[in-house]
């Protein structure tokens, strides 16, 4: 080889390296490879992901929909709103009419829920000194019967008052939401001297 003289001339090895002695990574970094690899990973895990979170919000939907149902269930069809019936001045006493006497269940009852009754029925229960259910009996709330009105009447009287009050229009039965309704339960039989304890119940009340 011949040089000119007074240039400078920078020689190396020549390299000898061709496409077979490249690495894969380079190739592929060179074609996009690894951006598509990494995008089909990306979708992979979306796809793992996405079911994960749409199961929990359908689980979420479906507790939500089980607690209303339960509570419309348990409000309406199972008697819980009976827990806001409250039974106040409550008074059993023997009360002398003219043919005998009669002992006489009054109170009221007080409806505290959010939703008005057509009725409510009560079970009336005697006791003797030993604990033990002389008579029972179930009524309608909504008779005002007093002391006094009873120890005016004969007792056939008092019964033809209670059979004429089943007979009363349905408002008579009727106790809206927030309102007060009283109750009266007489006694007419004459075994009833040995009553030393009484005791009332709720057993039944229909929402309008």
């Amino acid at each position: 080889m011949c040089s000119v003289p007074g240039e400078a001339e920078a020689m190396g090895p020549v390299s000898s390296r061709t496409d077979a002695g490249r690495t894969f990574a380079e190739i592929a970094a060179e074609v996009g490879i690894g951006d598509v690899q990494r995008e089909g990973a990306g979708k992979r895990q979306k796809a793992k992901t996405l079911p994960g979170v749409r199961t929990v919000l359908f689980a979420i939907l479906l507790l939500a929909l089980l607690c209303v149902g339960g509570y419309l269930y348990w409000s309406n069809y199972m008697g819980a709103g009976d827990r806001w019936l409250r039974i106040g001045r409550l008074e059993g006493q023997e009360v002398a009419v003219h043919d005998g006497k009669v002992f006489l269940v009054t109170g009221v009852i007080a409806n505290g829920s959010t939703k008005g009754r057509k009725s409510i029925v009560l079970r009336v229960k005697l006791f003797d000194g030993q604990g033990r259910v002389i008579k029972e009996k179930d009524s309608l709330a909504g008779m005002l019967l007093s002391r006094q009105q009873i120890a005016a009447l004969q007792k056939s009287d008092v019964e033809k008052r209670v059979a004429a009050f089943k007979l009363s229009p349905p408002e008579t039965f009727r106790v809206e939401a927030g309102r007060e309704i009283p109750f009266s339960v007489p006694f007419c039989e004459d075994d009833l001297g040995k009553v030393k304890e009484f005791a009332v119940q709720i057993i039944q009340s229909n929402f309008l």
